[in-house]
């Protein structure tokens, strides 16, 4: 049962790993990431979110992302998720 955000990601990641999953087609250049890719990028952010917090409680403090729509926002979203 997928009960949160990154359970939906993990399930696609281990059938599909190196398929697409997302495109940015309108971008000035083509823009695409696989599952691998993103799912890596995504956990590399939750990293560098939970380093930047500290020990202060992390899961309650309020991130904010401010980004165009595209693979980057979703990258951010998914990564703000994973680090609780």
């Amino acid at each position: 049962m997928i009960t949160h955000i990154y359970d939906f990601l993990e399930k696609n990641l281990i059938k599909f790993s190196k398929k697409i999953a997302f495109v940015e087609p309108f971008a000035k250049e083509r823009k695409e990431i696989t599952y691998k890719d993103f799912d890596l990028f995504s956990k590399k952010l939750a990293s560098e979110i939970l380093k930047t917090l500290g020990s202060d409680n992390p899961t309650q403090a309020p991130v904010l992302i401010i980004l165009p729509k595209g693979i980057d926002c979703l990258i951010s979203f998914f990564g703000v998720a994973l680090s609780g």
